[in-house]
Parts: structure tokens; C-alpha cells; sequence
């Protein structure tokens, strides 16, 4: 008899090769699962009995011994002429008091690349203190004892050593100090209709100890999700900006656009950088306001002497994108016991807002305006507005300040 694919016989050998490799894959199986929990066991049985003399050695920066942690904390980044904040804290991470004790500390900032000492400070003699649960305490604060700034740019190490309760400490942390510019580019409104050219605005600020003599120039890129819709080389002409100061450019686009949410992308040649953004092109300008909504962020309870955080945004409740014109932004503090008026701000510019749909926009960043320091224990009333096509929209936000 003929058989077009296998024997009986033939399959039947199939089959037999097939169970034994599915024992054997089990038989692994078996295997592995019970290495794996060897390995478990055996991990569990070292974080419980090595993992306690091992918790000082976390960090550099972050030593742990006895419930007691030792930070050193600092920013990774500084650009020139920042002044350079560091501190050295101890918080108590157990549920009982401890005394402490520390000896012969020592404080180093170092170059790098030279190993020169840019600043010391020694403190030989010897503190002791109690620490409650979860209290936090300083140990050294680099702003009190001096100020430095204007630092070479680099690469810099900081280094804290001490003796807490006879066990000998040391702290480290890098931070790079930076010599460079602020770039940032943008439209000069925040949409543009069908019918205009969009302008582009370049903003440079010098932040380095030296003059920037240079040229503005570069390319420009637009897409349209992935593709490449408008390209164009530029050059602006040369720049010289002194030290800390900053200068403004602009740019008209060589075309106009249809509607939508476009992605710019400028390469800036002499100065090797690049930046990228949004460009928003509306076909009208939106005179409906039922859709639209008014949100702020802040917070409900703020510390004595903390300053006031608050930012206002416009909602776009529809799913398409938007273009309004803003008649008014108003912003009022009070102090709600005396109602003592402590900051009342109204601008009554004409500004363009796009927003994308369903999207919130930022219009208002107090930070950007006034520092208002909370320095009463109390209530605070907060009122936010804008006027879009003469309707208001109203907030309003009751804050409570602590001891």
C-alpha cells in the first residue's frame, strides 16, 4: 500500500519522539523552578542577615548606619554666575530618639580635572545632639558660611567626610558648572490665521563670563506630523551680546500655511544648537465661548514665609483646535482676616491663545511677575480671571498658611 504522507509505523515513531520530548521539557522544567527558588531562598537569607551591614554603602552621597541617614544634596547642574547651594543633613528614620554624635568634619569642593581646592572648610570640634523620630536636622550649609559663584566651567567634586558615634563617614557628589547661552525660539504670536506669514521670535542671553561675537544663522524645518512640509536656510547676521544681557531677533516665514499644528525645528550653525517647538495655524479666530473653561494650579496649605505658587490655564473643551483672542487677565491676593489686599495685577493687552482640543493652555505664571512671600499664619483668597469676546471667565481659591 502507498502512502502519501506517513506509515502508521512512521507516525507512531513521531508520536514516541514527541512524548519524549515533552518529559524532557518537563523534567527542565522541574529543574529550573527548583534552582530558582534555591537562589531565592538563599537571596532572601542574605538581605536578611548581610543586607542591614551593607545599607551604609547605598550611595555616595547617601549613607545610612544605625537608622540615622547622612544626605549630601546639591544640584547636578549650575550655569555661570550661579552661586553654589549645598547642604549636609542627618534625619532620624526610626521610631525612637538617638543621640548623635559627630566629630571632625570636613567640607572640599574640587576641580576635577586639576584636583585644585576650589573651597575648604574644617570643623574639628565635636557636636552631639538628639535627633527625634523622623526629625531632619543640618549639619552644614555651604550658603552660610560662603558664597561662591562664577566658578571655571567643568566638572567639580564635593566631598563631606566626618566621624558620627566613631564610624567613620564620607559623602560625595559631582556637579558640572556650566559656561554657556540661553537659547529659545517661538512665534511671535501664539497662532497664526491662513492669511498671515508667521514671524518667528529668537531670544539668546548670555550667560557665560566672556562676550559672544557670532552670526545668527542656520535652517529651518516644518512638519506636518512626519513630513517634511517647508524647509529654508537663514542667516540674521552677525550678533554680539556683552555678558548677562540678552537680545531678540526675528524671522518672517516665506509662506503661509493651512490650518493645523505644525513641528518647527531650527539648526543653528555658528551656534550648534538646535531647538524645536509647535507653530499653531488657525483658519479663524473663535468667537464662541461655551466650550471653553478656566482651571489654576496651586496648593491648598503653604508653609509661614513660603512663597505663593499659582499658575492660570484656559481649557478648550472641544475636540478641535482653537483660537482665541484674550481681552483681560486679572489677579487678586487677600488676606481673608483683614482683607488687606496684598498683590492686585490686571493686564488689558489684546493676546492671541491657541489651544489644542481638549488641551489647557498657561497664561498665567505668577513666578513670572511678583514674589509674594506668605509671611501670616492665616487664610488667603485668591481670584483669577480672563475676558474672552467680553464674557469673564471667573476662579476663585481659598489657601491656608501654616506655622
Amino acid at each position: 500500500m502507498n502512502y502519501y504522507s506517513k506509515s502508521p509505523e512512521e507516525w507512531k515513531k513521531v508520536d514516541e519522539e514527541k512524548n519524549k520530548k515533552r518529559k524532557n521539557k518537563y523534567k527542565n522544567t522541574k529543574k529550573i523552578t527548583f534552582l530558582l527558588l534555591i537562589f531565592l531562598s538563599l537571596a532572601t537569607l542574605f538581605f536578611i542577615f548581610i543586607g542591614p551591614k551593607l545599607n551604609k554603602f547605598n550611595l555616595e552621597y547617601n549613607v545610612v548606619i544605625d537608622g540615622i541617614s547622612f544626605y549630601l544634596r546639591n544640584d547636578e547642574i549650575f550655569n555661570y554666575p550661579d552661586n553654589i547651594n549645598v547642604t549636609v543633613e542627618m534625619q532620624n528614620t526610626g521610631n525612637n530618639t538617638k543621640k548623635v554624635k559627630i566629630q571632625d568634619f570636613s567640607f572640599f569642593i574640587i576641580k576635577k580635572d586639576t584636583s585644585k581646592v576650589v573651597y575648604s572648610f574644617l570643623y574639628p570640634q565635636e557636636i552631639e545632639t538628639d535627633l527625634n523620630s523622623f526629625q531632619t536636622r543640618l549639619i552644614f550649609d555651604l550658603s552660610k558660611e560662603k558664597e561662591i559663584s562664577k566658578l571655571d566651567k567643568g566638572l567639580y567634586e564635593i566631598r563631606a567626610s566626618f566621624k558620627y558615634n566613631e564610624n567613620s563617614i564620607i559623602l560625595k557628589r559631582f556637579f558640572d558648572y556650566r559656561h554657556d547661552f540661553s537659547l529659545n525660539a517661538y512665534t511671535k504670536e501664539d497662532f497664526y490665521l491662513i492669511s498671515e506669514r508667521p514671524i518667528i521670535n529668537f531670544e539668546l542671553e548670555n550667560i557665560t563670563k566672556d562676550t559672544i561675537n557670532s552670526t545668527l544663522d542656520g535652517k529651518i524645518s516644518i512638519f506636518e506630523k512626519d513630513n517634511k512640509i517647508y524647509e529654508d536656510n537663514f542667516n540674521l547676521g552677525s550678533i554680539n551680546i556683552p555678558i548677562m544681557q540678552n537680545k531678540k531677533f526675528e524671522m518672517e516665514l516665506s509662506q503661509k500655511f493651512k490650518k493645523g499644528i505644525y513641528n518647527v525645528l531650527i539648526d543653528l550653525n555658528s551656534l550648534k544648537k538646535s531647538i524645536y517647538f509647535n507653530m499653531y495655524i488657525m483658519d479663524k479666530i473663535e468667537e464662541k465661548t461655551d466650550l471653553l473653561g478656566i482651571n489654576n494650579f496651586t496648593m491648598s496649605t503653604f508653609e509661614k514665609n513660603q512663597d505663593l505658587y499659582f499658575k492660570g490655564y484656559v481649557e478648550n473643551k472641544s475636540p478641535e483646535d482653537k483660537g482665541f483672542i484674550i481681552q483681560n487677565i486679572a489677579f487678586n491676593v487677600s488676606f481673608s482676616d483683614t482683607e488687606e489686599e496684598i498683590y492686585n495685577y490686571s493686564n488689558d493687552k489684546i493676546i492671541r491663545v491657541g489651544i489644542a482640543g481638549y488641551g489647557n493652555k498657561e497664561i498665567f505664571d505668577l513666578e513670572k511677575l511678583k514674589k509674594i512671600t506668605l509671611d501670616k499664619i492665616g487664610r488667603y483668597n485668591i481670584n483669577f480671571s480672563f475676558t474672552i469676546n467680553n464674557i469673564t471667565f471667573k476662579s476663585q481659591k481659598v489657601i491656608q498658611v501654616r506655622e
